[in-house]
């Protein structure tokens, strides 16, 4: 805290997660995940599970804790800290799962279309965008695409 500090609360989340001291582990890594949306389909609401594949380990983790609203050609980025060293990611599988309910099914599309997926690990200051395999960019709900370096 500095002279000029503000006494109100924090209004965000900072890119930085801390924890005590005494907190085993001692470090955290970061990765930023943006998802990149296509042009197939205009809106729905969904719970987007990732499962990242590194050199050293796999981990599977969701993208937001609440079901993120998805809009055509729009870029959604999350900050992502794990506790576990994945190495230089080498895959990342998207699980899709339209959410809601009766009404909201005639507002949500069932199935969305991911271009790209873009990590950058914050660590390592390595930037990789991987595409989609096999051209299966359109996921209809309760199905995963695997997304390769391009």
């Amino acid at each position: 805290m500095g002279y000029h500090a503000s006494p109100n609360k924090a209004l965000g989340r900072l890119y930085l997660d801390t924890q005590m001291a005494n907190k085993v582990p001692y470090c955290i890594n970061h990765y930023q995940i943006r998802l990149i949306s296509g042009s197939n389909f205009a809106q729905t609401k969904a719970q987007i599970g990732l499962t990242l594949t590194g050199s050293q380990a796999t981990q599977s983790v969701l993208f937001d804790s609440e079901e993120p609203l998805l809009k055509q050609n729009s870029i959604e980025t999350r900050y992502i800290p794990l506790k576990t060293d994945l190495g230089m990611i080498q895959r990342v599988n998207i699980e899709f799962k339209r959410t809601g309910h009766l009404i909201s099914s005639l507002l949500y599309s069932n199935k969305w279309a991911f271009t790209h997926v873009i990590v950058i690990d914050g660590d390592r200051q390595t930037n990789t965008t991987f595409c989609a395999e096999n051209n299966t960019t359109v996921l209809e709900s309760g199905s995963t695409a695997r997304f390769s370096p391009c």
